[in-house]
């Protein structure tokens, strides 16, 4: 997404929350799905543009099945801007606590 200036949360104009965790394993021997990535831009116009994060940002594992303790891959939350970026809330690429622990590939945050 490029864009002028972006807001997650705060205010009617942004977005309230975005997700791009893996899907919940569908049975008790499945892992869950790899996070996702999500990808915020406001550097397309020189000396522009600022991004506010006030709700939560997750790309995590999805669900893992009751008999697997490790899942997929933690996903990536990439934010660039050419203003300032501030975060006000959680931004999450991984988890090591059941049911969504995930496997040896951690997420990535880059702000």
């Amino acid at each position: 997404m490029n864009v002028d200036a972006f807001s997650v949360g705060v205010s009617s104009s942004g977005i309230n929350g975005i997700s791009a965790s893996g899907a919940d394993a569908t049975a008790a021997n499945k892992a869950g799905g790899n996070g996702g990535t999500v990808n915020i831009s406001s550097t397309h116009l020189p000396g522009m543009g600022s991004v506010t994060i006030s709700s939560p940002i997750t790309a995590t594992t999805g669900k893992n099945g009751s008999n697997v303790t490790t899942g997929g891959n933690g996903g990536t939350v990439n934010v660039t801007s050419n203003g300032t970026v501030t975060v006000n809330s959680t931004v999450k690429v991984s988890d090591s606590a059941t049911p969504r622990a995930s496997k040896n590939e951690i997420g990535r945050a880059h702000v």
